[in-house]
């Protein structure tokens, strides 16, 4: 990767985690966001799409833990059930898309 193509890469990263930001609050205003490691993180492995993916499933956990019990689990989602929820859907939908490409 050239300085150039690098310079370019960082200055696109930095506005796909503004954007997750913003998503985030949208979405979970109860809790504070993960951090931009963590989204990075997030970006590094999966890409934009499936972030957003594993962040709107994680929505749809809070709304279902909000309304009765999920799995075992009594009373409303923590920020880190959301992470946690997040990074596994975003993991399994990245292992579906693998999957159809093979």
């Amino acid at each position: 990767m050239t300085p150039k193509e690098l310079l370019a890469y960082i200055a696109e990263q930095k506005e796909q985690v503004k954007a997750l930001t913003v998503l985030w609050e949208e979405l979970f205003p109860e809790f504070k966001e993960p951090g931009t490691r963590q989204f990075k993180v997030w970006l590094n492995t999966y890409g934009f799409d499936t972030v957003v993916y594993g962040l709107n499933a994680a929505l749809v956990l809070c709304n279902k833990r909000a309304t009765k019990e999920v799995e075992g689990h009594a009373g409303p989602a923590t920020a880190s059930d959301v992470v946690q929820y997040a990074s596994g859907s975003m993991k399994k939908q990245k292992a579906d898309a693998d999957d159809q490409r093979a």
